[in-house]
């Protein structure tokens, strides 16, 4: 679950900056990149990745793959 005070983070950090954004940190579904990718530039999507590549191949590449087709 994304925490409830993201947007209005999100929102601060804009006001003090006006540099490109990516936000991470607990991302681990395609659901939850979506909706960062509407607050965000960017989306990263680290530690559910790295997690399922000492698992199995193919279930890091089938999360990989949900996540980019969320956000075309």
């Amino acid at each position: 679950k994304l925490d409830e005070g993201l947007a209005d983070f999100v929102l601060r950090v804009r006001s003090v900056s006006h540099l490109p954004l990516a936000v991470g940190f607990g991302i681990s579904n395609a659901k939850q990149a979506t909706s960062v990718s509407q607050l965000a530039d960017g989306v990263i999507v680290g530690s559910a990745l790295v997690n399922l590549a000492g698992k199995s191949i193919s279930h890091l590449r089938s999360l990989a793959d949900e996540i980019n087709d969320a956000l075309k």
